[in-house]
């Protein structure tokens, strides 16, 4: 009888012959993309993406550019995967057809299986997309403008507020921004705001935890079964072992899901106290005849977290990046106000209205250009190739490959934009810019569905907010250039502002 140290060391050199084998096998002429340029030890294992965003936090994609110069379009970024860098091509990897449907491993960050982002499930999302849209046409959205516009003066008032504390020790202009988007998304998706804005707090335990959770990103897409097993967990028990610095994420998550199973123990109740239609009513009410299923109760609270969380971080650092670059930059500030005051002669009596500001080229292009350079998620959004393969770029892709391209990339491209590192508005005006290559909120079926709101509230802020101040930095503000990626893009520091009523 085979003893347990023997059957332990064969065991062990069994499972270290399967790796070696799968090794080689990964980098011989047999390999499907053995053809696809690329380092051979990414080719090998997924343990270099590991390095360049765990250890090195969120430079996979910095590495990825540094490939594209030295390989071509085309590069075999892991043992499955390649990525692509050329624009023409981002219409068909990322079209309305499905044709290339999600890659799941990717988005396990999120911590969702059913939710938005992480549904890979191509009918069931098409099936729920078609139900939503509606709820985010650009008619929808405006139909809301009027309580949109009240969010914002309390937002402009909050600032107002601060007028004389920013000269003394700054004011942390993207704590307003962050709670300005909470409202707004809760608002329009639960009908019924956070209640953020009458926080006066610089410093709220959600934002806190969200900070510390984006920061941690890529550690979650390698923990995601841990992750797993502390969502089967009651709140109650997770509230003792997690870190105090998430917690304020965890019990926000927690409010989230309290929604959702109050709509559902009393749908009448609920809303009742609706002043539009919700998120809950249209995903419950679904046209079952055309093939709808109703989601799951696990699924109504991943999208009902998923709105909040993907709604509030990305507008709310969109408004902070154009903030700091005409801090940088003083004449930006300058040539909006004159716009905005030809416009708008006295917003006190007038209300600034999103049919006029986006009417008006430069805050147009000041708004596409913080956008831009960084985009609200600069990496790569994987997908899989289809069955019969493609050809991209001369290369021969098998089905089932993992393919993805970057806005990052497509965004900074030399070939489209003059000095693309370079904060400059002007390049909306004066240059042709391609469809293909500003793609900040992702294209085709699973393009940001809340596009049109985030337009809204970028226009709409931005229009009051340099109409009635402008900011400088405050010495003690430490927000530099250098971002990572952590899915959306993470600055060191903090950005402090002294705020100049006009």
């Amino acid at each position: 009888m085979l003893s347990i140290f023997t059957v332990s060391y064969y065991a062990a050199g069994g499972w270290a012959g399967f790796w070696v084998l799968r090794l080689l096998y990964r980098l011989s002429p047999f390999h499907p993309l053995a053809r696809v340029p690329g380092p051979r030890l990414a080719a090998a294992t997924q343990l270099v993406e590991f390095y360049y965003n765990v250890i090195q936090d969120g430079q996979f994609i910095f590495k990825t550019v540094e490939w594209h110069e030295k390989y071509g379009p085309v590069v075999r970024i892991g043992p499955n995967e390649v990525h692509v860098n050329d624009p023409s091509f981002y219409n068909i990897i990322y079209s309305k057809d499905y044709r290339f449907p999600k890659s799941q491993g990717h988005y396990r960050f999120a911590q969702q299986t059913e939710g938005g982002l992480g549904n890979c499930n191509t009918k069931a999302h098409k099936a729920r997309r078609a139900v939503l849209d509606p709820l985010f046409s650009t008619q929808a959205v405006l139909k809301l403008e009027p309580q949109i516009r009240k969010f914002i003066d309390m937002a402009i008032a909050r600032i107002g507020r601060n007028v004389e504390k920013s000269e003394k020790e700054g004011f942390e202009i993207n704590g307003v921004f962050r709670c300005l988007t909470v409202d707004v998304i809760s608002l329009y998706a639960y009908s019924e705001p956070i209640g953020m804005l009458e926080n006066e707090r610089e410093n709220d335990p959600f934002f806190v935890g969200m900070d510390n959770l984006i920061g941690l990103t890529w550690v979650y897409s390698w923990t995601w079964k841990f992750q797993d097993l502390l969502r089967a967990l009651p709140f109650s028990l997770v509230s003792k072992i997690m870190p105090e610095d998430v917690l304020g994420v965890v019990a926000f998550q927690q409010q989230a899901e309290d929604r959702v199973m109050s709509f559902l123990a009393d749908p009448e109740k609920a809303k009742a106290k609706y002043t539009h239609t919700t998120v809950f009513e249209v995903l419950l009410n679904g046209n079952q005849e055309k093939g709808y299923e109703v989601p799951s109760v696990n699924a109504l609270k991943e999208e009902a977290w998923g709105f909040l969380a993907a709604g509030s971080e990305t507008t709310a650092a969109a408004l902070s990046n154009g903030i700091y670059e005409a801090c940088k930059e003083p004449s930006f500030q300058e040539k909006l106000y004159a716009e905005l005051l030809a416009e708008f002669p006295d917003p006190d009596t007038e209300p600034i209205t999103y049919k006029r500001a986006v009417q008006l080229p430069y805050l147009t292009a000041f708004i596409k250009e913080t956008i831009r350079l960084p985009p609200g998620v600069p990496g790569r959004l994987p997908r899989v190739v289809p069955k019969d393969g493609v050809n991209v770029c001369g290369q021969i892709i098998p089905g089932d490959t993992i393919i993805g391209m970057s806005s990052y990339l497509q965004q900074n491209d030399p070939n489209v934009y003059k000095n693309p590192s370079k904060f400059e508005p002007e390049r909306w005006i004066h240059d042709k810019i391609p469809e293909q290559s500003f793609v900040p909120f992702g294209k085709g079926s699973r393009g940001c569905q809340g596009m049109n709101l985030a337009w809204t509230e970028l226009y709409l802020t931005y229009a009051n907010l340099w109409r009635r101040y402008s900011f400088k930095f405050h010495e003690s503000s430490t927000l530099v250039d250098r971002w990572t990626d952590q899915f959306i893009p993470k600055r060191e520091g903090k950005l402090r502002v002294v705020v100049i009523p006009r």
